[in-house]
């Protein structure tokens, strides 16, 4: 399997309750009624009471490529900012993706060797967690060498809720090892290693086309 078979993994939002919850102790299970209407009632659709954002990523030779995914009413609040509003209502096209990607670009960080990498829009769109909409965005990070050891800094939404937990996924191919890592407030910063790193001229290192990464993952077959 190659790094452009990335994990298709798409979480119900009762799946990340009960994979994630028990690590940051999720105190409202599903939205159950806790008298509280939210924060903002955006107009995306009705307020959740769970704060988290996930990202699912393949690191294949010298590629780092994969699915960002947020709770959509909140990622429309955290770029209200670039807008001088409270929030703004995202809808898919090229001044969507402009915030969205600039906003990534301030909140995750990926960085190899001191040096930091620089995330490429292949494809985005909307979509629903259980009845909830979701945004989402398939990026692309290269670097100069085959990538065994990195740093990743995300304080996604951090800005916005004092309970938002961010989970990555990353998957090295072809071997498929996992590493899966939790980022709160105050943990926004973790190490990626996948074992000792092999010189590159042992490796045959294949570039990942957006068009390959985007069927693999499941994103729309029309990718740009």
């Amino acid at each position: 399997m190659e790094a452009a078979d990335l994990v298709r993994v798409r979480w119900t939002r009762s799946q990340w309750i009960r994979n994630v919850a028990p690590v940051f102790l999720v105190p409202v299970l599903l939205g159950a009624d806790t008298g509280d209407p939210g924060v903002l009632p955006g107009p995306s659709g009705p307020v959740h009471d769970l704060h988290i954002a996930y990202a699912d990523l393949a690191v294949e030779g010298a590629v780092i490529a994969g699915r960002l995914r947020f709770f959509k009413d909140d990622l429309e609040r955290a770029l209200g900012p670039f807008v001088e509003s409270d929030a703004l209502s995202l809808s898919p096209g090229p001044e969507a993706d402009a915030l969205v990607l600039r906003y990534v670009r301030e909140r995750l960080a990926l960085f190899v060797d001191g040096s930091r990498l620089e995330p490429a829009l292949v494809a985005s769109g909307e979509d629903e967690l259980d009845r909830e909409p979701v945004w989402w965005m398939l990026v692309k990070y290269r670097a100069g060498s085959p990538v065994a050891d990195f740093t990743v800094r995300n304080t996604l939404l951090f800005e916005l809720f004092d309970d938002q937990r961010n989970v990555m996924k990353f998957v090295h191919f072809p071997d498929e090892t996992p590493r899966t890592f939790y980022f709160a407030p105050g943990e926004d910063e973790h190490r990626v290693r996948f074992g000792a790193r092999v010189p590159t001229r042992l490796l045959q290192c294949r570039a990942i086309t957006p068009t390959e990464i985007g069927m693999r993952l499941g994103a729309p077959s029309k990718v740009v």
